[in-house]
């Protein structure tokens, strides 16, 4: 039905016990097809509801860029090699997002030294590293396997998609795409994000692998909140105690966090102390006092102070005591 389709003609030749040969000829003359039979550029979108018009650089002209608003802007890293392609990603995106570009995973990675971005959107095929040997050294790498990934593909399949997850990507989607489609997953991505780190922050019973984007993420903070909550009642637990029980830099510690529950190093350990001492107050075990000392504060009223910050009350407030 393909050979049909294409104006072709397909023969057969077999011999049994021998073997058999197909010979399939496919006419290659543009005489051949009519106008609105033949496309020039592989299809990577589909254009619905609005017309979108993609407009090259003007030589010679300076855009000026404000700062100051793209900073405010959640930024994503487009990595694709069709630079029609990249455009298009662009003019649909630039709105909402800081849009970096690289032409291939290696390229992608060089930038990945330089900046963080918030999610990163891939095409699979493509020259020097894919985008699944891309996937796969992000989500090994602790530096930036938080970083959610979205893989673009042509190719279609329960299989490329399944190899698609296995890489550790966090949506697989098909080419031709509906660029509504992807903005929405792009949306939906991000503020399940800001959810996390909101639930993190109201919700004590809250486990905090559910933050975690990756199997080393989730080893990551198991790890971090395990030695927090062993050395909780000693007051001098602070981020040189924690750099030098887990092995890591000052800037990865800092970096990790802020990607996986929005705030610094020392914010977490405040944090998780907090919630230690709101479990030991409901349970009982211990008075306001008693708690703030167990948990490694070094005043009930530093204490109080503190958790008026976290949680907008005072613990008699929050316990109605």
């Amino acid at each position: 039905s393909l050979v049909i389709l294409h104006k072709g003609k397909i023969d057969v030749d077999s011999i049994l016990n021998k073997g058999t040969i197909f010979t399939v000829e496919l006419p290659v003359s543009k005489v051949d097809f009519s106008s609105n039979e033949i496309s020039i550029e592989p299809v990577q979108y589909l254009k619905s509801g609005k017309v979108f018009e993609i407009q090259s650089e003007v030589k010679g002209k300076s855009d000026s860029i404000n700062t100051e608003a793209l900073s405010s802007k959640p930024m994503i890293l487009v990595v694709e090699d069709n630079l029609d392609l990249i455009d298009f990603l662009k003019s649909i995106l630039e709105s909402k997002y800081q849009v970096v570009t690289a032409g291939n995973g290696r390229e992608a990675l060089e930038k990945l030294e330089n900046i963080t971005p918030d999610l990163i959107v891939s095409d699979v095929m493509m020259p020097e590293m894919d985008g699944m040997e891309l996937t796969q050294r992000l989500k090994s790498d602790l530096k930036v396997s938080h970083i959610p990934v979205i893989l673009l593909t042509s190719k279609s399949g329960a299989e490329s998609k399944l190899q698609g997850m296995r890489s550790g990507a966090d949506y697989y989607l098909e080419k031709p795409f509906y660029p509504e489609i992807l903005q929405q997953n792009i949306e939906n991505i991000l503020n399940t994000r800001k959810r996390l780190i909101e639930r993190f922050k109201t919700d004590d019973n809250m486990q905090l692998n559910e933050v975690a984007h990756s199997e080393s993420d989730k080893i990551f903070i198991e790890k971090l909140t395990s030695i927090i909550k062993k050395n909780i009642s000693n007051p001098d637990l602070d981020i040189t105690f924690l750099l030098n029980e887990m092995g890591v830099s000052r800037s990865l510690l800092h970096l990790k966090l802020k990607g996986l529950v929005g705030c610094s190093s020392t914010e977490f350990i405040r944090a998780i102390r907090l919630k230690e001492a709101v479990k030991l107050i409901s349970s009982g075990k211990c008075n306001i006092s008693e708690a703030a000392y167990e948990t490694g504060f070094s005043s009930p009223t530093y204490f109080t102070r503190r958790f008026r910050e976290f949680y907008g009350k005072s613990p008699r407030e929050y316990f109605n005591i």
